[in-house]
C-alpha cells in the first residue's frame, strides 16, 4: 500500500496539514464537521489514487492544521481549499465532498467556479430545514458523542455509531471500526471547535444559488441518514442542472464507510464518464 506524502500551507496565515496520494487528474476530497484528513479510509483513498492524484486535508480546527478561535464559516474553509490546490500548483479539480465537506465544496464551486472541474456531494445539502433538524438535542448530543468520545469498548460510543451505521453492520464489522476509530481520535477535535464548524455550516444557505452550478455533479447518500435525509439529497440533485443521484437504501450517514467499494467505483464511473474531465486528458487541469 503506497503511504500518502505530506505536506503544509498556510491559508492566511492559519496552517493547513494536507497529503498527497498517486498521479493523473487531482481529486480534492473534503471532509466533514469535526474530521480530519483521517476520516478518509485508506483503502478508499487508495481506490481512487490507481488513476487520480488524491488530495486530503485537515480542515482548519482539526488533525494536525492550526485550531484558530475564528474563521469557520464555510467561505473560509472554501478558501482553505483554494490555498491547498495553488500550492501544487493545480488549476482546476474534481472535488467531493462529505458532509459539511459537501457544503465547503458547493462554496469552492460557486465563489471560484475556474478551480473545479466535477462536483461530487455526499450525504449533505444546502441547508434547507436543516437548522430545525440540528435542533433535536438526541441528534446533536450523539453527533458530539461519535467524535469525543473514542473508547472503541464505550457502551456511550456505540450508540453514536448507531447514529452512523445500521445495528448489523455494527455487528460484523467491530474490528474495523475500532480500528479507525483509534486511527482518527490520534487527533480529537475539540468540542469547541465541533460547534463552531456546526454553526458555520447552519448559517451557510445556498438553496437559492444551486442553478448556478454548472460543472457534471454526482449526488450520493443513504436515505436512512438522519443529519442529511433523502429528501434533502433530492433537494440537491433537482437543484443543480443535470445532477445525477443515487440514494443507498438502508445506509445512513456513513454510507462512504460501509459501502466503501462501491462508493469508490460509483465516483470513478462518474469522472471516467466526463469527457472533458477524463483521467486520458489532464491539459484542463494546468494552472490557468
Amino acid at each position: 500500500m503506497t503511504r500518502p506524502t505530506i505536506h503544509r500551507v498556510h491559508s492566511k496565515g492559519i496552517g493547513l496539514h494536507y497529503e498527497t496520494l498517486g498521479n493523473g487528474s487531482p481529486i480534492l476530497l473534503i471532509s466533514g464537521s469535526g474530521a480530519s484528513a483521517l476520516s478518509w479510509e485508506s483503502e478508499f483513498t487508495q481506490s481512487l489514487a490507481e488513476n487520480y492524484k488524491i488530495l486530503t486535508f485537515d480542515n482548519r480546527g482539526t488533525g494536525r492544521s492550526d485550531r484558530p478561535d475564528s474563521g469557520y464559516s464555510i467561505p473560509e474553509m472554501a478558501e482553505d481549499c483554494v490555498a491547498i490546490l495553488d500550492a501544487e500548483d493545480i488549476g482546476r479539480a474534481h472535488v467531493v465532498g462529505a458532509s459539511m465537506g459537501g457544503r465547503i465544496a458547493i462554496e469552492l464551486t460557486l465563489a471560484r467556479p475556474e478551480k473545479v472541474g466535477s462536483l461530487v456531494l455526499c450525504c449533505t445539502n444546502c441547508c434547507s430545514g436543516q437548522q430545525e433538524l440540528l435542533s433535536r438535542p438526541t441528534l446533536i448530543r450523539q453527533s458530539l458523542k461519535a467524535f469525543i468520545q473514542r473508547k472503541t469498548d464505550s457502551r456511550l460510543n456505540m450508540k453514536a455509531l448507531e447514529f452512523y451505521f445500521r445495528r448489523d453492520f455494527i455487528e460484523e464489522n467491530r474490528e474495523r471500526l475500532g480500528e479507525h476509530w483509534r486511527k482518527i481520535s490520534e487527533y480529537p477535535t475539540p468540542l469547541h471547535i465541533y460547534k463552531k464548524q456546526i454553526e458555520g455550516t447552519l448559517a451557510h444557505e445556498v438553496c437559492n444559488r444551486l442553478g448556478q452550478i454548472t460543472v457534471p455533479t454526482l449526488v450520493l447518500g443513504g436515505d436512512s441518514d438522519l443529519m442529511n435525509p433523502a429528501e434533502r439529497l433530492r433537494e440537491l440533485a433537482a437543484g443543480i442542472p443535470k445532477a445525477q443521484l443515487h440514494v443507498y437504501t438502508g445506509l445512513g450517514h456513513g454510507f462512504i464507510f460501509e459501502a466503501r467499494k462501491d462508493v469508490a467505483n460509483r465516483i470513478l464511473e462518474f469522472l471516467d464518464g466526463i469527457p472533458d474531465y477524463s483521467a486520458e486528458s489532464h491539459d484542463i487541469f494546468k494552472t490557468q
